[in-house]
């Protein structure tokens, strides 16, 4: 089935998100750098079930959200829950995933909400912007690198590299908030991609100190 979503819409608010975190580096982890958002609140299920009295089993409904995260809305915020002792890999794709669902306000979780909620968190832990900058600084390293610098898990991956070999030099994927991450990331970017003379991100510098 075919449905009508704003790839670019949700790529900048994923970036918005991301300039949101206390600090930036790599992997992108938003369980343990929050995200500075008074209404949203990210605690495990086993830290949850210590506050609360209430078993981990229930919140995870036996095994039916053991893979996954539950979100709950009350007294304003929303909360989302995670299983602690997954993978780690997973488990930042599914928090980010479940923070996609809040920040593109989603009100039901049909086909199309998961495909968006999917995209949120994929340019949120492995923001296309990023990969381009590092070429813009004259680092032509492989794509495959750069991932894996990110800690995704094999699915994740998979599916960033066959996006960004089809999208990632097309400039019509870029969004005004681009910018957003080059900065959220500049202190990264200059430790482990310094700007080499006579790249891109060099020459636009230079003319910038022109001006």
């Amino acid at each position: 089935m075919f449905y009508n979503i704003d790839f670019k819409s949700i790529t900048g608010k994923a970036y918005c998100a991301l300039y949101s975190l206390e600090s930036a580096g790599l992997p992108i982890d938003p369980v343990s750098c929050r995200i500075l958002d008074e209404g949203l609140i990210v605690i495990s299920y086993q830290r949850y079930a210590e506050i609360s009295g209430v078993a981990t089993e229930e919140l995870m409904c036996g095994d039916e959200l053991k893979d996954g995260f539950s979100v709950l809305r009350a007294r304003g915020k929303c909360i989302i829950l995670y299983d602690d002792s997954a993978y780690a890999p997973r488990k930042r794709f599914t928090v980010s995933h479940e923070i996609g669902h809040y920040i593109l306000e989603h009100s039901s979780h049909g086909d199309k909400e998961e495909i968006e909620a999917n995209f949120f968190a994929s340019q949120f832990l492995a923001p296309t912007a990023l990969f381009n900058e590092i070429r813009n600084r004259g680092h032509f390293v492989s794509y495959e690198r750069i991932i894996g610098l990110m800690e995704l898990s094999r699915e994740a991956q998979d599916k960033k590299l066959a996006y960004l070999e089809k999208y990632g030099n097309d400039i019509s994927h870029s969004t005004i908030y681009d910018d957003y991450v080059h900065e959220k990331f500049k202190s990264y970017l200059d430790t482990h991609f310094p700007v080499k003379k006579d790249s891109l991100r060099w020459i636009w510098n230079e003319n910038g100190r022109k001006v």
